[in-house]
């Protein structure tokens, strides 16, 4: 029987049961009875990705991570399915992506979002992330150049 989620725009998700057993969270509100579930803290973009994610690996085990990252090129280092499932995410959802892994106790899709973050900054100089990011430095110069990080 599949599981709505809802999110916080009535946005509905269909989901197997199978793969809403792999969040942690999800697992315990089915086994209490639940078939639909409000998921307001996440918006209805993310909560589409989640479900496909869910939906694909409902009968599958999911892969492992390298313990670290040797490159920048994220199709190197992980499974290509995942791969082709994170690569056109986009930074913000990838963050959002995080959050909502730590919400459903779903480890594989929080190290899967922050896989991408970290091939982005692998190599990058904090100016770059910063640009990426849309990250203005809170510090004032002077403090900015006692940490060594602007010009004296």
């Amino acid at each position: 029987m599949p599981i709505i989620l809802k999110s916080n725009d009535d946005g509905n998700v269909e989901v197997s049961e199978e793969g809403c057993k792999k969040s942690g969270y999800l697992q315990r509100l089915i086994e209490g009875g639940k078939t639909t579930i409000n998921l307001d803290e996440i918006k209805p973009d993310v909560l589409k990705i989640i479900g496909d994610y869910l939906n694909y690996y409902a009968d599958k085990d999911f892969p492992t991570f390298p313990e670290e990252l040797k490159t920048n090129n994220l199709k190197d280092e992980i499974d290509e399915w995942d791969f082709n499932f994170i690569d056109p995410v986009s930074y913000e959802n990838c963050f959002r992506l995080i959050n909502a892994g730590l919400l459903l106790e779903l480890n594989h899709l929080y190290e899967l979002a922050c896989a991408k973050i970290a091939a982005f900054m692998k190599g990058k100089n904090p100016e770059e992330v910063n640009e990426e990011f849309t990250i203005e430095c809170q510090l004032t110069n002077e403090e900015a150049k006692k940490l060594g990080l602007a010009d004296n």
